[in-house]
C-alpha cells in the first residue's frame, strides 16, 4: 500500500470558485476575485480572464469548452469558454440554482429552483454571439418539479437514470431518479448511513464513507436505505424525525466517469481516497492538512483529478498511480 499524498498546512491563497479539468491536460481555474486561468501540464498560463462573479464551471463534451456561470445584478447567466481559441461569448441568463459538472452535446442537468431540469444543449449555445432572440427561453428535454420546500444535496447522472438528492424543510431527505431509457420517474426518501463527520461517496448500488483515522483507512459499503414514498411513510418518517436528534444531511459527491472520491476527517487534516471504480479497489490517498472542506474535479478520461480546499491550495495528479502533475500550495 502507498503511502497518502500529503499536503502540508501553509498561509491562504487566493481563494478557489471552482476547477475544470479539460481535454489535453488543461485545467481551467477560476478564484473568487473572478480571476479565470487556464494552465497546461506543466502549470504554464496558457490564457487569463475576469469574470466578474464567477460561480463555477461546468465541462461540455468531450472537454473542449467549458461553461461559465456567473452572478450578476440582473441574476445568473452563463458564458462559453473556448480552450482553443482563448474566446469567452455571452450565452445571456440563466436562472438555475444547482448544476452538474458535466454537460454533453445533448443535455444538461440543472435545477432552476423549483425543479431539476435536462437543458437542451443546442438551444443555449444557440444564444452563442447574442443572436436575436437569443435571451428567450431555453428549450428543455424534461422538467421534474419538486412537491415540497427544500434544497438539492446532489444533482447526479449515473449509466442509466439521472438523479437528485433533496432535502425537504421537514428534514425528510428524498432521491429522485429519472430513467434515461423510458422517462419512468421514481421518488424515495432515503436515509443515509450514520457515518460521523466527513464526505459520503453515492453510486447507484451503495453510499461509501471512510472509517477510521488513520493515514489508511478502509471502506465501507452501506446499502442504500430507501422507504417508499407513499402518505403513510411519509408522516411515519416525519414523526420519527420530530422525535431524534437534530442531523444535518450529508455532505455527498457522486461518481464522475467511473471515478469516486469519499473523504473523511482525520486527526491530522482531511483525507480522500479512492472508492471502486474501474478496475481498481482504491487509488491514492491525499492527508490534506490544515482544512476542513475539499473538492474534487475530474479530467474527460477519469485518469487525473484535481483536489483543492477553501483556502485556495490545490493538486492535479494521476488517479492511478498518485503521481502529482500540478501543485499550487
Amino acid at each position: 500500500m502507498t503511502s497518502p499524498l500529503v499536503v502540508p498546512d501553509g498561509p491562504a491563497l487566493a481563494e478557489i470558485a471552482d476547477a475544470a479539468l479539460l481535454s489535453g491536460g488543461r485545467l481551467l481555474l477560476g478564484y473568487r476575485s473572478g480571476l479565470v486561468r487556464l494552465l497546461g501540464r506543466a502549470g504554464r498560463e496558457r490564457w487569463r480572464g475576469q469574470v466578474d462573479g464567477l460561480t463555477g464551471f461546468a465541462r461540455l463534451g468531450t472537454g473542449d469548452r467549458a461553461l461559465v456561470l456567473r452572478e450578476t445584478l440582473e441574476g445568473p447567466d452563463v458564458q462559453l469558454f473556448d480552450a482553443g481559441t482563448g474566446r469567452l461569448l455571452p450565452l445571456g441568463p440563466l436562472p438555475i440554482t444547482h448544476w452538474h459538472g458535466q454537460a454533453d452535446e445533448t443535455g444538461w442537468l440543472v435545477f432552476d429552483g423549483e425543479a431539476v431540469v435536462r437543458l437542451d444543449t443546442a438551444s443555449l449555445l444557440g444564444r452563442a454571439g447574442g443572436a436575436p432572440g437569443s435571451d428567450g427561453a431555453l428549450a428543455h428535454h424534461w422538467r421534474l418539479p419538486m412537491t415540497e420546500p427544500g434544497r438539492p444535496l446532489l444533482l447526479a447522472a449515473f449509466a442509466d437514470a439521472s438523479a437528485l438528492i433533496y432535502a425537504r424543510h421537514d428534514g425528510l431527505i428524498e432521491w429522485w431518479s429519472l430513467s434515461s431509457r423510458t422517462l419512468a420517474v421514481t421518488c424515495r426518501f432515503w436515509t443515509p448511513p450514520d457515518r460521523g463527520v466527513g464526505v459520503l461517496g453515492l453510486t447507484e448500488a451503495v453510499a461509501w464513507s471512510l472509517e477510521g483515522t488513520g493515514a489508511h483507512p478502509h471502506l465501507r459499503a452501506h446499502p442504500h436505505a430507501f422507504t417508499t414514498a407513499s402518505r403513510e411513510q411519509e408522516r411515519a418518517l416525519i414523526e420519527a424525525a420530530a422525535r431524534a436528534e437534530p442531523a444535518d444531511p450529508p455532505r455527498l459527491v457522486a461518481a464522475e466517469n467511473g471515478r469516486l472520491w469519499a473523504a473523511t476527517a482525520t486527526e491530522e487534516g482531511t483525507l480522500w481516497a479512492g472508492v471502486p471504480g474501474a478496475n481498481r479497489i482504491r487509488g491514492p490517498a491525499v492527508l490534506w492538512q490544515g482544512s476542513g472542506s475539499l473538492r474534487a474535479r475530474f479530467a474527460p478520461e477519469g485518469d487525473a483529478a484535481a483536489v483543492f480546499d477553501e483556502r485556495g491550495r490545490l493538486i492535479v495528479f494521476e488517479t492511478v498511480t498518485g503521481q502529482v502533475i500540478l501543485r499550487l500550495i
